[in-house]
């Protein structure tokens, strides 16, 4: 099968993998190796000093099993598979139509438990807000600092409810780095929304996400630049409606393509 680069985007590889097109079907796929790449003359650079920053959370800089873990306790007396079940239900009926409140689990949980008191979550967090439970990913703090060297002004992009990334970043010592946090209580409205009322100027703006969908076409969509970190993706399902402008494996290429790189 031959491959070609589509031109519109911006391939990054660091030796570890490589993101092509085909073009006669319009596929799109990632591989761990393709033969035949040259991948110091595929490597690239991104300048994004003065820029804002949108910067993903969970599978970006982040690890999180925190829902995963909880369940079982907090819903203890319960049958945790019936009401996570329910929870998901109602979580992506509101998905459906890109409700805030598609995020909220604590609100979700009550519901689906048929409980008259909302259940206190502090408690666990302190418990579940450490390794192995939660962890930063690879690169995360450099790729942050790198970023608040050039100049940058980053906020946290997340559809998580800011009562538990506030918290999850202040527990991983990231939260010094970021100006504010975007989120659905925050805004008023999920990802897909957000960038209907950012005051933010595109032109001056970059999404740094792994989530193809919510972080390349959606702000891509609007007309902003973005960075999609694919190491554990395959990219949209289906032929996608937008590609992103740049394309790193991973934190570590992608520090790797900032200009301007401050060293530690």
């Amino acid at each position: 099968m031959n491959f070609e680069i589509f031109q519109k985007f911006k391939l990054a590889v660091n030796g570890k993998a490589s993101i092509m097109f085909d073009d006669n079907k319009t596929l799109f796929f990632v591989n761990k190796k393709i033969n035949g790449c040259d991948c110091k003359k595929a490597s690239i650079k991104i300048d994004l000093a003065n820029k804002n920053v949108l910067v993903d959370l969970d599978d970006t800089i982040l690890h999180n099993d925190f829902a995963e873990e909880i369940f079982p306790e907090y819903l203890d007396g319960s049958d945790p598979y019936k009401v996570k079940l329910n929870v998901l239900k109602e979580h992506y009926l509101r998905l459906s139509t890109f409700s805030p409140e598609a995020f909220d689990w604590e609100y979700l949980s009550f519901k689906a438990l048929n409980s008259n008191k909302l259940p206190d979550l502090h408690i666990l967090q302190e418990k579940y807000y450490v390794w192995p439970f939660v962890f930063k990913i690879r690169g995360a703090d450099k790729m942050l600092k790198n970023l608040k060297n050039l100049g940058c002004k980053i906020y946290a992009y997340t559809n998580g409810y800011s009562k538990y990334q506030r918290e999850l970043l202040k527990k991983l010592s990231m939260e010094e780095f970021f100006e504010d946090i975007f989120s659905p209580d925050v805004m008023g409205v999920s990802k897909v929304d957000f960038f209907k009322k950012t005051t933010l100027k595109k032109e001056d703006t970059i999404v740094i996400g792994d989530d193809y969908f919510y972080d390349v076409e959606v702000p891509a969509y609007h007309g902003f630049m973005t960075a999609w970190i694919y190491k554990y993706k395959k990219g949209p399902i289906g032929t996608p409606s937008a590609f992103p402008d740049y394309a790193f494996f991973d934190l570590s290429s992608l520090i790797k393509a900032l200009t301007h790189e401050q060293k530690d």
